[in-house]
């Protein structure tokens, strides 16, 4: 189990939520949406337009864009697969990969 939430904070459970921990993230952004299109490849989004990615469960993320001078959150995000996804936001922002 992955959650995100306020300051950027990522929390992982091994253990079905019984017990969490927290991941270092190279943000300080309010994290609002979180997809795993398996257990291992996984991407966060929210404010400033920050998008986050894992390749290892969630234990580790790097950024993979961020434009804190648009001033609007992304809101969600999915992935069809590792590659394929959409991130979605305020004033109809949408950002498509084709490439992860």
């Amino acid at each position: 189990l992955v959650a995100v939430g306020e300051r950027g904070h990522v929390l992982v459970s091994a253990d079905g939520g019984t017990t969490w921990r927290q991941s270092r993230v190279p943000t300080r952004a309010t994290l609002t949406g979180v997809h795993f299109v398996d257990a291992r490849h996984g991407w966060a989004v929210g404010h400033d337009e920050v998008i986050l990615r894992t390749t290892d469960g969630g234990a580790t993320w790097s950024r993979v864009h961020y434009e804190p001078d648009r001033e609007q959150p992304l809101l969600d995000v999915w992935f069809a697969d590792a590659n394929v996804g959409l991130a979605i936001g305020a004033f109809a922002t949408v950002y498509r990969t084709a490439d992860g």
